[in-house]
């Protein structure tokens, strides 16, 4: 099969049990937690994240602006500002900063902005 159009229709209904949205759903990812990628995080915290601040610090612009895709419950979203807060404040708040969150699962979203999660209370207490 080399032609798109030879690949079987998927009928699209607006309920949840039939069409293409089980599917859809199958593949979407909604894993995350805070700090997930530690050299990742290290990278932004003491290299990235410096010289972004000092760049602002420097210009009439003093705002610093994130975007974070794909965050499923807001846990990396959350990670990075916890990061710029830190930053910023040793600073002395020269800079203002805000983190724009976006994702596709309707249900990770709802709960994101009331910013409880599980895994990092876990992280916090340690196992039971």
């Amino acid at each position: 099969m080399r032609d798109p159009r030879d690949l079987p229709r998927v009928p699209v209904g607006e309920q949840h049990g039939g069409g293409c949205l089980p599917f859809y759903c199958s593949l979407c990812v909604s894993y995350c937690e805070f700090f997930r990628n530690p050299l990742t995080f290290a990278l932004l915290e003491q290299s990235i994240l410096p010289g972004l601040i000092a760049e602002k610090e420097r210009a009439a612009q003093r705002r610093i602006r994130v975007r974070a895709a794909g965050c499923a419950a807001g846990q990396e979203p959350y990670s990075i500002a916890i990061l710029l807060d830190e930053l910023t404040a040793a600073r002395g708040n020269t800079v203002s900063f805000r983190v724009f969150a976006t994702g596709n699962s309707e249900t990770e979203l709802a709960a994101a902005p009331e910013g409880v999660h599980d895994s990092f209370k876990e992280k916090l207490d340690g196992p039971e």
